[in-house]
């Protein structure tokens, strides 16, 4: 697994559907942002197997302080840069249930879904 790091203040497209922008940590403090490699493919993976209109990336890296802000332990997936909270769209901007999302990734190297809508 390859993680990059990337600038707070860059706005790369590191995907056909995501710029280094989307993952910034929502401190609001210009840190490096990391970003798995692993993890931009799985997005890009969900993208096209469920036909997406968008993902929103509701967070992305997070540094350790904001990690625990929220109720991490510092050290959570989030703050290695291979997490992401996402909602996803289908072409008429309605969110597609975490039951679909589920049937996709069931056999995929995503860890974990959760919190997502009903």
């Amino acid at each position: 697994m390859s993680i990059k790091s990337y600038s707070y203040s860059d706005n790369e497209n590191i995907s056909p559907h995501f710029s280094s922008t989307e993952f910034r940590c929502k401190c609001d403090q210009p840190h490096e942002i990391m970003i798995s490699d692993d993890l931009i493919n799985n997005l890009e993976d969900i993208f096209t197997k469920l036909n997406c209109g968008k993902i929103i990336i509701n967070e992305g890296y997070r540094c350790k302080q904001y990690d625990i802000l929220v109720g991490g332990n510092g050290v959570s997936p989030h703050t290695a840069g291979t997490a992401a909270d996402i909602t996803c769209y289908n072409d008429n901007n309605e969110p597609i249930i975490s039951s679909e999302i589920l049937q996709i990734t069931a056999n995929t190297q995503i860890k974990c879904i959760e919190k997502i809508l009903p």
